[in-house]
C-alpha cells in the first residue's frame, strides 16, 4: 500500500497489486487459523468469509469518500489506519484466549 503513495505509475501500480495479492492469500490461512484458535464455537471460521466479502464491497465505496481530484493520500491513511485495529484486535483476541486458559478456563 505504501509503494501507492504519490503519484505511482502504471508498472510500479502493477507490482504494488501483485504483492498485495500474494500478501492476501498468504495471510487468509492464517487469519483463518487464528479465528479457529481463539473461537471455540468454530463460528468465527465459518462467518470469516461473509465478513471478507462484505469488506470486499463497502471498503472501495469507504474509499471513494477520501479520494480527492488530485490526491489519494487519505485513503492510504485509512488502509493504515485500518491494518493497525485490525492487528490490535488479534493482539487482544490471543491476549484474552491466553488468560483464559491460564485461568482454567476449558480451552476453545
Amino acid at each position: 500500500v505504501l509503494m501507492l503513495a504519490g503519484r505511482p505509475g502504471v508498472s510500479l501500480f502493477v507490482i504494488a497489486n501483485c504483492l498485495y495479492g500474494m500478501a492476501w492469500n498468504l495471510s487468509m490461512s492464517y487469519q483463518y487459523s487464528a479465528v479457529n484458535l481463539v473461537d471455540g464455537s468454530r463460528r468465527g471460521v465459518a462467518l470469516a468469509p461473509a465478513f471478507h466479502g462484505a469488506g470486499g464491497a463497502a471498503g472501495p465505496a469507504l474509499a471513494s469518500l477520501f479520494v480527492t481530484d488530485t490526491d489519494h493520500a487519505g485513503v492510504l491513511w485509512v488502509v493504515g489506519i485500518t491494518v493497525m485495529v485490525s492487528l490490535g484486535f488479534f493482539q487482544l483476541a490471543f491476549r484474552l484466549h491466553a488468560r483464559a486458559r491460564e485461568g482454567g478456563a476449558p480451552a476453545s
